[in-house]
């Protein structure tokens, strides 16, 4: 199978700090001053205070249609947390939108409770929240939103979470950047057998971290940091890559790095019906991406000390007719600070 890109998503993780900046409440410090030896990066990694969910806005290709009753603004996603969301959901490319059900105006249904699970659905995917326990399951079911195969240069079907980092970690700062996390795929369908196109259809779940640098040359500069979990073009993993995202819709102009899955996952990819444990360090990737950007031009001023993490997103981009549902729990990305 010849390598094709991994997609970016279309909605740009918010840079809601720079490098050198931290909040007033700098988390790597203790209230005595004292220094912290360790930072957990995802402000509400187990999904307490819900979330800010942008309206679809994808429409028939054919037809251009839209649901008649389509909410065009955010509507906030909560189960009884006053605090305010910080993750905000994207349904980019999406007919169907979660907004057009939950706005308090014309919205025709109401957030259920099931056995500590809080959950969300529209005529295309399913979102629900167990925030006793931080699990958080997705589910994009493609196969509502084409009426046939989509075609190269059309929009495709989204469901991402993204949240700004609170505090700019700088790699000059930390030893080591562990992510964890506990995955199984529930539901995977694959509506497109034999033809399906590699270069145009697939389904992916993936993580992505903006990795910004600090020096002054790059004029803020920064590029995508990919841990690729799925994607069924790859059912023996994906290796490491790094290109440009350009020359397709959604481009972004940036370089794009996906971390080789096989290194983290014991198949490469998620498997269907089996829970999966992931634990790594990615630092040392941090370090494989900058000097792959280098070696194709990108990123020369900088070293890898003047790299920092601004925001992440997760979940799922599909732009193939395929339907597919995947939990997550346990989610923490760990800064361990040098002594």
């Amino acid at each position: 199978m010849k390598p094709t890109k991994i997609l970016i998503p279309m909605v740009i993780a918010m840079l809601l700090t720079s490098c050198g900046e931290t909040t007033p409440t700098d988390s790597s410090s203790t209230s005595t001053g004292e220094k912290e030896s360790s930072y957990q990066m995802i402000i509400d990694n187990k999904f307490e205070r819900g979330f800010s969910c942008n309206p679809g806005n994808g429409n028939d290709p054919d037809t251009g249609w839209t649901p008649e009753n389509r909410w065009p603004r955010t509507v906030d996603l909560t189960y009884g947390n006053d605090s305010g969301p910080v993750w905000i959901m994207s349904q980019h490319g999406d007919i169907y939108s979660l907004n057009d059900h939950y706005n308090k105006y014309t919205g025709d249904k109401v957030v259920e409770e099931k056995d500590g699970y809080y959950t969300f659905s529209d005529e295309s995917k399913t979102v629900s929240v167990n925030p006793s326990t931080g699990s958080l399951y997705l589910e994009l079911n493609a196969s509502k939103e084409y009426k046939r195969p989509r075609q190269n240069g059309e929009q495709w079907s989204h469901l991402l979470i993204n949240e700004g980092f609170s505090k700019a970690v700088q790699m000059s700062e930390v030893d080591s950047v562990i992510l964890n996390v506990d995955m199984e795929m529930k539901k995977f369908v694959d509506h497109m057998g034999s033809s399906a196109n590699s270069g145009v259809h697939a389904t992916q779940f993936l993580m992505y971290l903006v990795m910004k640098s600090n020096n002054t040359a790059e004029d803020g500069g920064f590029f995508w940091f990919g841990i690729p979990f799925f994607d069924n073009r790859y059912p023996n993993g994906l290796p490491e890559s790094g290109m440009v995202d350009a020359g397709g819709a959604g481009a972004t102009s940036k370089f794009i790095y996906g971390m080789p899955s096989r290194d983290y996952i014991e198949d490469g990819v998620l498997k269907l019906n089996k829970e999966t444990h992931i634990e790594v360090d990615i630092t040392p990737y941090i370090l494989s991406a900058l000097l792959l950007a280098q070696s194709q031009g990108y990123f020369t001023k900088s070293t890898y000390k003047d790299l920092c993490f601004q925001s992440m997103n997760i979940g799922f981009e599909i732009p193939g007719t395929y339907d597919c549902g995947i939990e997550l729990s346990n989610f923490t990305l760990t800064a361990n600070y040098s002594e």
